[in-house]
């Protein structure tokens, strides 16, 4: 599921941003007008392409790492039932 977030993320952030907004917030207030609104006007898009990534990628890693762990636990569990 990361994997095809990821994608989907890197294909069409715009589209994936305006969704993630409509599903967590309730108003338009995230809405943002660059002629007005500094965080715009400091803050490229860029920077937020760069966050989502990092966070999707750090997220996916973390589960990836908790998988191996748990194959591992298992292995290591059937051994000790060989061994008694």
């Amino acid at each position: 599921l990361m994997g095809i977030l990821g994608a989907y993320i890197y294909i069409d952030f715009d589209s994936f941003w305006t969704k993630f907004h409509h599903l967590v917030f309730t108003n338009d207030l995230w809405l943002l007008d660059p002629k007005v609104d500094v965080l715009i006007q400091m803050v490229p898009v860029q920077f937020f392409f760069d966050t989502v990534t990092r966070i999707v990628f750090l997220f996916a890693a973390s589960m990836f790492a908790i998988a191996g762990l748990c194959v591992v636990q298992m292995v290591i569990e059937k051994r000790i039932d060989k061994l008694l």
